[in-house]
């Protein structure tokens, strides 16, 4: 048996509203008829009570009484997030519907309509709305909920939580700066949950993870066909943030013709599919990130200094983690959480190892080296002889100047500290140092550094 389709259905015109009641008539339609706006309401008061009922596709005259639809739509966009508009319109109303289309209409048909064309377009609505819901459910089975818990006991990291939760009611794009591993996520996720999209999606996706070729089709989806592979139509990560957020870290890697996109979707909401021809939107926060200067980025022409000024409405800076000693404590007992061994605890003595180590990797090292500290300490007890070599040898490079070391030692020292900023990724650490992967792995094999 089909799965049932519910239909609203608006038009003022009495004939024209018996004719389409009687084409939607029996199963799969649930239909509920409309002659003005003033009834649209009140009906869906009582559909959002009724649990088991609900709007997949609103099918709408284009003028209902003295009432444009146009100025309706955003209206029914917030009551039914999820249904599917096809507006009807006369030959000559062509840009009034283009103009619905815009504000979230999927379709538009001329009148007088063709009964097995109107149809037709109904289901493929009802199914696009049956998509969403999937899609909705499988995101909220592989997402878990959006926690941020936030370690402030710094001064530099409880002025930044202040801003940050400011931020939060500013539906603005915003641009997260720090170093590698400082908790630029976090901020975000941070900055979703102080925000009116807090119920939505939190959407992240890292683009110097996604290969070049396949940037365009990871954000903004892909139709069937549109490529080799392209076997069935897949949603973007913007498709999937509509009503939430959207966070895109490492954007000064996205490829010029991504940063194109990504302007054009800031400035106008709208995005089309590879391979599609529909102009899409979607309702979206986005907040970026990086380590990299992005203004040095624009000047050498690697960023577009458009979309940078789009970005940089609101800037968080986050300090690295050598800049707030304080916050170690805390954020290594929390680690210690998470790992489920509350009952272990640091010794003093460990303690002052760890909150003198300048942790390059910054909180991304810290909590490696933390799970590493538990996994080897004895009576639940973290003495500084089971913290990690590198946090000891640093301990001690600390106090040294360059020009009293090696070049064997100065040699093993930036190598560690750039396989800890890029977590132990060679080929990333390998091309931030200007070196050949194989000279890497090379010298990784050599200095004895399991990293």
């Amino acid at each position: 048996m089909p799965e049932p389709i519910d239909l609203l259905l608006v038009e003022d015109d009495p004939r024209q509203l018996e004719t389409l009641e009687l084409a939607f008539e029996g199963d799969p339609y649930r239909t509920i008829s409309c002659a003005s706006w003033d009834e649209v309401w009140p009906r869906l008061d009582a559909v959002d009570a009724d649990a088991d009922t609900g709007v997949d596709v609103a099918l709408l005259d284009l003028y209902v009484g003295s009432a444009v639809t146009t100025e309706q739509i955003p209206e029914l966009r917030r009551r039914l997030p999820g249904v599917e508009m096809i507006v009807m319109t006369a030959q000559a109303e062509v840009e009034t519907a283009v103009a619905a289309m815009k504000l979230g209409a999927s379709d538009y048909l001329k009148k007088p309509v063709d009964l097995d064309e109107l149809e037709k377009a109904v289901a493929a609505a009802a199914a696009r709305a049956r998509l969403r819901r999937e899609n909705a459910a499988l995101r909220r089975r592989i997402s878990p909920p959006v926690t941020a818990p936030f370690i402030a006991a710094s001064p530099k990291t409880k002025a930044l939580l202040a801003l940050v939760d400011r931020l939060g009611g500013a539906d603005v794009p915003a641009l997260v700066l720090g170093e590698t591993g400082v908790g630029k996520d976090v901020v975000a996720r941070r900055i979703h949950l102080a925000s009116g999209r807090r119920d939505g999606p939190f959407v992240p996706v890292n683009a110097a993870s996604i290969p070049r070729t396949l940037a365009m089709a990871e954000l903004f989806g892909h139709e069937r066909g549109a490529f080799t592979g392209a076997v069935d139509r897949r949603l973007g990560v913007v498709e999937l943030a509509d009503g939430g957020t959207f966070f895109l870290d490492e954007v000064g890697d996205m490829p010029p013709d991504v940063q194109a996109a990504l302007l054009r979707f800031l400035e106008s909401g709208e995005f089309r599919r590879v391979g599609g021809r529909r102009q899409l939107t979607a309702d979206v926060r986005v907040i970026a990130a990086t380590n990299k200067d992005l203004r040095a980025e624009v000047a050498a022409g690697r960023f577009r200094s458009d979309l940078y000024y789009r970005l940089d409405v609101a800037t968080i800076e986050v300090p690295p983690l050598r800049d707030r000693p304080e916050d170690v404590a805390p954020l290594a007992q929390r680690f210690l959480e998470e790992l489920g061994r509350e009952e272990v605890r640091l010794s003093p003595a460990a303690l002052d190892r760890l909150r003198a180590y300048r942790f390059p990797g910054n909180v991304r090292q810290l909590r490696n080296v933390i799970a590493r500290a538990a996994a080897f300490c004895d009576d639940d007890v973290v003495l500084p002889d089971d913290l990690s070599p590198e946090v000891l040898r640093g301990d001690e490079n600390a106090q040294r100047d360059l020009t009293e070391m090696t070049f064997a030692e100065v040699e093993r020292l930036y190598l560690e500290r750039m396989l800890d900023r890029f977590d132990g990724n060679k080929t990333r650490a390998a091309k931030a140092m200007g070196l050949a992967i194989r000279t890497v792995y090379s010298k990784v094999k050599k200095l004895g550094l399991d990293l």
